[in-house]
């Protein structure tokens, strides 16, 4: 079993840890890909309708069915890269009006 936090892995480490996950699990990379970009795409679609307050502020927490505590500046900042790779991925122009309101919504509460 291979351990990441804390450790620094080479192109071929990475190669080879990919590969024994598709033999250990059977299933093609390609619909492993395939799977992980959907999770992606609903993680992303959670965040922006569920995640959000009625002020349409990021919120930090989610427990029991609610989202609570306001953003960190990092949250907003994590969040908006993770649009921009999104579109970059699906060509979804609903994630990069996403990112452009966190972007201004950062800037008005941080800066």
């Amino acid at each position: 079993m291979h351990t990441l936090p804390g450790e620094i892995y080479s192109v071929a480490s990475v190669r080879e840890i990919d590969h024994t996950a598709i033999e250990d699990t059977g299933i093609p990379g390609y619909t492993l890909m395939t799977r992980a970009g959907e999770a992606a795409v609903r993680a992303g679609d959670f965040i922006w309708q569920d995640m959000r307050g009625d002020d349409g502020r990021l919120l930090h927490t989610w427990r029991d069915g609610k989202a609570s505590l306001d953003a960190y500046l990092d949250d907003y900042a994590s969040l908006l890269n993770a649009y921009v790779s999104l579109y970059e991925a699906t060509f979804d122009e609903k994630y990069i009006d996403y990112s452009l309101e966190l972007a201004d919504s950062l800037r008005s509460h941080f800066l």
